[in-house]
């Protein structure tokens, strides 16, 4: 059947041959020619848009010809259009909506007949969108949720590039699926995941070199980003006022050992080895290992102390051993002064009797003694070794 049925234009309406057959009311009876014209654009008309069931859909193969162009709506599929091009029905417009569970994605499609036909899933949240693609279903929903594991949980190959994921058990990050030297992968592309380090690391791991960038703000450390292969720290202080409740500065290498400071105010300075600030509400300091020690600033001097046997975990005190009035410059030991470990001066001894009475006095001797005695001497002035 020609594509283009061209009218008699030559040829008047009425049949001129037929004026006794005429109707007085029209005016006499059509000519022949626009009478065959009509008839075969009505056939060709007929058909040409139709509707019905998938399985319905007029057949290329079959006894009735199907006007090329003519349009098929498919009730059953979403309201699908195909149009009948050059012998092949071809999918042109329309979604169809349907569940993932079961899948009632049409399992019949080919190529090119169907390449672009639309699935909506209406059981996800959010609604998914899928794309034939000839050969597979492909996801082009523009942004998904839902777990970290959910998202590696799914196949990269049948989701298009663009895609963004936001894990909403970290933080509410955001991934994309990007073109990674040729190949498909998930990258991260901005968020920052909130959590600890130091009560319990919560920072995540199996991160590569498509996390990098990846952020997580501790609650009680420095912040820190993946870069690709390792977490490195932003940065190192916490300016929290006067009253910080976490170390402003900690460093650590691992779950013993490490170092904190803080300032409390001016004049309120404290460092911490192999411990930290206990913010767990008790206060005070928190052994990380059995020995501790601390340099403190406070009242215009410097104090060193520590402590032995402590209970990893556990809050611990702190003994001074040594302090330095900052003013005068005058050192206070606490315990015995050892030099290649061995003491040479300990605590105040009592003070030295002066010798007295005999019966042969030596007045030189005695001087010597009483000059020594006025050296090691507190109350004389002395170095204060007696008293």
């Amino acid at each position: 059947m020609p594509r283009i049925q061209i009218p008699p234009i030559r040829t008047g309406l009425e049949d001129p041959d037929a004026a006794n057959g005429g109707n007085a009311a029209t005016g006499g009876r059509t000519a022949k020619e626009w009478y065959y014209f009509w008839q075969r654009s009505g056939e060709k008309l007929d058909g040409l848009v139709t509707y019905g069931k998938h399985a319905d859909r007029p057949d290329p193969e079959g006894v009735a010809p199907i006007p090329d162009g003519a349009l098929y709506l498919e009730q059953d599929r979403g309201s699908t259009f195909y149009q009948f091009q050059d012998g092949n029905w071809m999918y042109i417009a329309g979604v169809m909506w349907g569940t993932l569970s079961p899948d009632q994605r049409p399992a019949d499609l080919t190529a090119p007949n169907d390449i672009g036909f639309e699935f909506w899933a209406t059981d996800q949240t959010p609604v998914r969108k899928y794309v034939w693609s000839g050969s597979a279903w492909i996801e082009q929903t523009p942004a998904l949720y839902g777990t970290h594991a959910a998202r590696l949980a799914l196949t990269l190959a049948n989701i298009a590039p663009g895609v963004l994921y936001v894990e909403i058990d970290r933080g509410n990050v955001v991934y994309q699926t990007q073109m990674v030297s040729g190949a498909l992968a998930w990258v991260y592309v901005t968020g920052a995941m909130v959590g600890t380090i130091i009560a319990a690391d919560q920072r995540p791991t199996g991160l590569g070199t498509n996390d990098k960038g990846f952020l997580f703000i501790a609650s009680d450390a420095t912040a820190v980003r993946w870069d690709g292969t390792a977490w490195k720290a932003i940065g190192s202080l916490f300016d929290i006022g006067p009253s910080p409740v976490v170390s402003q500065i900690r460093i650590k290498a691992n779950a013993l050992g490490g170092f904190s400071a803080l300032s409390y105010a001016p004049d309120n300075v404290q460092l911490g080895f192999d411990s930290e600030l206990d913010i767990s509400g008790v206060g005070g300091w928190k052994a990380l290992h059995s020995t501790c020690g601390w340099i403190v600033k406070t009242n215009g001097k410097m104090s060193f102390s520590g402590v032995g046997g402590a209970t990893i975990g556990a809050n611990t005190g702190q003994t001074t051993s040594a302090e330095i009035d900052l003013a005068t410059n005058l050192w206070n030991f606490i315990g015995a002064i050892k030099v290649a470990g061995l003491q040479v001066v300990g605590t105040r001894k009592a003070a030295i009797t002066p010798p007295s009475g005999g019966t042969t006095i030596d007045t030189q001797a005695r001087t010597a003694i009483q000059a020594i005695i006025n050296v090691l001497s507190a109350a004389a002035g002395g170095h204060g070794l007696t008293a």
